[in-house]
């Protein structure tokens, strides 16, 4: 995604210790996906697998929630586009650049976060979609 092909390592490097911040006490995570995320392929497959397989790992977290949205389920909003609420400031990602919101506009997100959140599964049901999404990896390796 643009990174500099002499810089991989060091942004890999970057972006795990990222997922430090998940086991630091204090503080709890929510994440949102839909099913239908976890068939995309934007990496190589074996990337994939180990992404899912992450995911599945995190999830068992206590202070982390994953909820995975299944197909079929009535939304009355669209997850167009992904953002991140952090307290109450909001930062919504586009292709190309970043917008950030405060106050009642932030605040709308986290209504729209706690509508996906209601139609999602969470716990054991979430991780059998992960591990079925694994398994379709696998068979397809």
């Amino acid at each position: 995604h643009g990174t500099d092909g002499t810089k991989v390592d060091e942004t890999v490097a970057a972006r795990m210790r990222r997922q430090d911040v998940l086991y630091g006490e204090g503080k709890t995570f929510e994440f949102i996906v839909t099913e239908a995320a976890l068939t995309y392929l934007l990496c190589p497959a074996p990337v994939m697998l180990g992404q899912i397989e992450r995911l599945i790992v995190a999830s068992t977290l206590g202070n982390v929630t994953l909820a995975i949205i299944p197909p079929g389920v009535e939304l009355a909003v669209a997850p167009m586009a992904g953002f991140l609420m952090a307290d109450d400031v909001t930062v919504v990602e586009t292709f190309t650049s970043m917008d950030t919101y405060w106050g009642d506009e932030s605040a709308k997100y986290g209504e729209i976060a706690d509508g996906l959140l209601a139609e999602a599964v969470t716990g054991d049901d979430a991780r059998r979609l992960l591990a079925a999404a694994a398994a379709e990896l696998r068979e397809g390796s």
